[in-house]
């Protein structure tokens, strides 16, 4: 709601990518302050880029998170368990972790990628009859 109500005030295009965190404080100002004050992500995405690339990175954010809710649980329902158990991590930082923090910005991304990875249906190994079969691999000696 912050960043809906609070951004009547914010230039169309935000005050610039980076100057809501510490490191873009420091670096603008020279000091340790924070230049856009935004106790919450989304709040510092509206006040970084303006309202409306702010809101579409939010919705996006949201959209990617529902699309790994909903695959998770039809992998849930074919049996595997891993997606399911990925999405309980993925849906605590995606939408509204805080990405000003490169750390926090790192385990997102990883995360978000393990949990695409494990939507992938697996392949099945069909093992080939080998046309000669009278060639076979000798048992290795001990040397």
């Amino acid at each position: 709601i912050k960043s809906i109500t609070g951004s009547s005030g914010i230039p169309f295009f935000g005050y610039g990518i980076g100057m809501g965190t510490s490191v873009g404080g420091v670096l603008l100002s020279g000091d340790r302050v924070m230049l856009i004050y935004a106790e919450d992500e989304w709040a510092r995405l509206t006040g970084e880029m303006g309202a409306v690339l702010g809101l579409a990175m939010i919705y996006i954010r949201l959209g990617l998170s529902y699309k790994l809710a909903v695959g998770a649980f039809r992998r849930l329902t074919a049996g595997d368990l891993l997606p399911w158990f990925l999405l309980s991590f993925c849906l605590l930082n995606l939408p509204q972790g805080q990405w000003g923090q490169p750390t926090s910005l790192g385990f997102t991304i990883l995360i978000g990628g393990l949990s695409m990875a494990s939507l992938k249906a697996p392949e099945k190994i069909v093992s080939k009859p080998s046309a000669n079969k009278s060639a076979t691999t000798p048992p290795i000696k001990n040397l």
